[in-house]
């Protein structure tokens, strides 16, 4: 029993730190607002030559196309008044694999949530049998969300060291081909989402997981400190 009140309780903490990397990461993705922000900020619609309406049209398929709901990315809009597809031949390649890293991401998510209610429920039980199961699970917890977070602290760092390459490195590991490469001047893809772009959503990302992980150990340190507590003399 005790081995197994260990085991669950790395599954459950496992499972808790990676969904918050994941809802961290697609929390400002399917943001419409974030996007819009974003836009305003470093005046997008003006540079492309599209109103701020339409890029937001062409933003929400983007949107629902990495998420599944859409099977063709194309639309059409207004591009310095002419009517035409927003989307190049090499940016639909490109947003192709796009897809297929963010609806692998949320399989994931969803298996993570799965695998975390499992493990939690088996706890509950286990927990009905042998003390202390919840405590074991609230220090695996803290712990696990600790050395994530400073591996995590790591990447930060050199991601903000040199952004160029952290950005190269990324695609180079999560992508099998060039189609990630968009010439500035021409694509409208990269664009609507420069590199500046990219640095506010990992700024994002990175305070929604801090905040995510601080709850985790705040919870787990009140939760031990109340056992300390209320522990018999």
């Amino acid at each position: 029993m005790t081995l197994l009140k260990y085991i669950l309780s790395i599954i459950f903490s496992l499972c808790l730190v990676l969904l918050i990397i994941l809802v961290a990461v697609q929390l400002p993705m399917f943001n419409l607002g974030f996007y819009s922000g974003e836009y305003d900020k470093y005046g997008i619609p003006e540079s492309i030559g599209v109103s701020k309406e339409d890029l937001l049209a062409v933003t929400r398929h983007m949107v629902d196309y990495m998420r599944g709901k859409e099977e063709n990315l194309q639309i059409n809009v207004a591009v310095w008044g002419a009517e035409r597809g927003f989307f190049n031949e090499r940016e639909l390649l490109h947003m192709d694999d796009v897809k297929l890293l963010v609806l692998g991401g949320l399989g994931l998510r969803n298996r993570a949530l799965a695998l975390l209610l499992a493990a939690g429920a088996a706890l509950a039980l286990l927990a009905r049998k042998e003390r202390g199961a919840y405590l074991v699970c609230c220090r695996v917890a803290r712990l696990t969300s600790l050395i994530v977070t400073a591996a995590a602290a790591v990447l930060i760092f050199l991601f903000a060291w040199n952004f160029n390459a952290g950005f190269t490195m990324f695609h180079k590991i999560f992508f099998s081909n060039d189609l990630w490469i968009l010439d500035p001047r021409t694509d409208l893809l990269i664009q609507i989402v420069p590199l500046p772009f990219f640095i506010d959503i990992s700024i994002a990302i990175a305070a929604i997981y801090i905040i995510g992980v601080a709850c985790v150990i705040l919870a787990s340190c009140l939760y031990i400190a109340k056992k300390r507590v209320h522990k018999p003399v």
